[in-house]
């Protein structure tokens, strides 16, 4: 009478091809977990480019003029690597603002003063982070001739290397900066 349990063999393959199952599907789910790590961090770099722009612009957008750095810069005013132009918003003060490259992060620095074109830069109110990683916005420019704004931010991924590229360009309305400065 014929037994009708597994022999060794096919037990043998048997647990090897579960093995071979077992490692291919770990090997799926190993590769599709540095995939989609991969993608988060792409699309962190992304979201937070995106938001550094949107953010300069809603503040362009809300300006009472902007100011070529060319044509207005105080006496005592010691920052380099800037965007190239300074955010004026009247209220009951003027309040100037920019953007300065310090280091690897694009930072938003604003004072208060009683006038529109102070001679003397005075004690910053604000310098807060915008965006970290950033190597380039030398890009960047006013044209105030064809009331042109151009907005050019480069990160880097310090893991991989990989570049991003973030650009906004602006037409201006035509009455910003109509009054000039006085």
């Amino acid at each position: 009478m014929r037994n009708r349990g597994f022999t060794l063999i096919e037990l043998v393959i048997g647990i090897g091809l579960t093995g071979l199952l077992i490692a291919l599907a770990f090997s799926i789910f190993s590769f599709t977990s540095r995939v989609s790590n991969e993608v988060q961090v792409e699309d962190d770099y992304l979201l937070q480019g995106r938001f550094a722009i949107e953010y300069i612009r809603e503040e362009i957008i809300g300006a009472s003029e902007i100011v070529s750095m060319d044509d207005y810069l105080p006496d005592n005013f010691l920052y380099t690597d800037t965007l190239g132009f300074f955010i004026v918003k009247e209220d009951a003060y003027f309040n100037h603002i920019f953007y300065k490259l310090d280091g690897e992060i694009l930072t938003r620095i604003s004072f208060e003063t009683h006038d529109k074109c102070p001679k003397n830069m005075p004690g910053l109110r604000g310098n807060n982070p915008i965006l970290e990683n950033v190597y380039d916005i030398k890009d960047s420019y006013y044209d105030k001739d064809n009331m042109l704004l151009c907005l050019v931010i480069r990160t880097r991924d310090k893991a991989d290397g990989k570049e991003y590229s973030f650009m906004e360009t602006l037409y201006l309305r035509d009455d910003l900066n109509k009054r000039g400065l006085n």
